[in-house]
């Protein structure tokens, strides 16, 4: 199954594109920090079997909250990481490959064909990606393979 259709299954299971209402769905917790460096937009640990999904409370773009909540979504349904912060202090993979797979979750979670046309219409697609933290190599995969442009 690609990202693509998993997105569309997690969709179809919760009918919402809603983040924070998946989240709730999912036995996520969505907490609101400040200790994260402001680069940080969010992250997911497993802590004492719950869920926790963090986001850095310098966020002020409520569509860049909803953005980052769906990306950490992304995480734990196509790669299940129980600790992100063990995983890039412990190994030497690249976590790269998984932010850009969580982006074009997020991406295709968010966001039916009617917005995607709306968003490369009235918006730069670097504006979009700036804003959003995406590479535009993602943004762009996403948009030929749903709108074949």
């Amino acid at each position: 199954m690609n990202i693509k259709e998993i997105a569309e299954e997690i969709y179809n299971t919760y009918h919402t594109r809603n983040p924070y209402e998946i989240a709730d769905y999912m036995n996520g917790i969505i907490l609101y920090t400040s200790y994260l460096p402001d680069d940080i937009y969010g992250m997911s640990n497993m802590i004492n079997n719950t869920w926790i999904i963090s986001i850095n409370s310098k966020l002020h773009n409520y569509q860049v909250i909803k953005f980052t909540i769906a990306h950490e979504i992304g995480h734990k349904v196509l790669h299940d990481l129980e600790n992100d912060i063990f995983f890039k202090r412990n190994t030497c993979f690249s976590l790269q490959k998984f932010d850009n797979q969580a982006d074009e979750f997020a991406l295709n979670l968010l966001y039916t064909d009617d917005d995607l046309r709306d968003i490369i219409e009235y918006c730069s697609s670097d504006f979009f990606c700036d804003v959003f933290k995406i590479k535009y190599t993602v943004f762009e995969k996403v948009i030929k393979e749903r709108l074949g442009v």
